[in-house]
């Protein structure tokens, strides 16, 4: 995975598939936004504040270790899953 940065912990990717695979592996839904040196970066979370919180889910674990990433279907760099904007 292609990890841009971490804000408060929580990592930035350069794909949206990317995100969308660690949020579905740390229980969080849909993504948002950053701007990391001028590129769009992809965070997991709807938004900031649900990526942040301390709810049980470590925002910092790259899988959580539930095996959810094996579910994750491929996508292309401009592609967007169905259901998520």
């Amino acid at each position: 995975m292609a990890e841009l940065t971490r804000i408060d912990g929580v990592p930035v990717y350069s794909t949206l598939a990317e995100a969308l695979a660690y949020g579905v592996s740390n229980g969080l839904t849909g993504y948002h936004t950053h701007e990391v040196n001028g590129v769009t970066g992809y965070m997991a979370g709807s938004t900031h504040e649900q990526a942040t919180s301390n709810d049980g889910v470590d925002p910092t674990s790259p899988s959580g270790g539930n095996g959810a990433l094996q579910n994750i279907t491929s996508l292309g760099d401009n592609e967007e899953p169905p259901g998520f904007y």
